[in-house]
């Protein structure tokens, strides 16, 4: 199959530089870079918030008349339940 050829004026047509002024400026930053650093750095952010904190997350529960405090601990992986915020801060002195 022979190539297709095109006559020379096409090649330098107007359309050419409407091509080329539509490319991106090389002095214009680049968009999807930086929103894609923006991502992993709140990316990052929210996993070392969730999974690596070491400080303990309490959680208030409502029941029948009742009131509990479940507390993680994640350096211990550990779940606690307490009947006061008073026990909840007798237990967080005690660490």
């Amino acid at each position: 199959m022979k190539p297709a050829t095109f006559p020379h004026h096409w090649l330098n047509s107007s359309s050419d530089n409407l091509d080329q002024s539509a490319s991106p400026s090389p002095n214009r930053p680049d968009i999807k870079k930086a929103l894609k650093a923006i991502a992993q750095t709140i990316g990052k952010a929210i996993y070392d918030w969730l999974i690596c904190s070491s400080e303990p997350i309490i959680s208030e529960r409502w029941g029948d008349d009742t009131q509990a405090y479940r507390v993680y601990d994640p350096v211990s992986k550990s779940v606690y339940c307490f009947a006061s915020e008073h026990e909840v801060r007798a237990w967080i002195d005690k660490l």
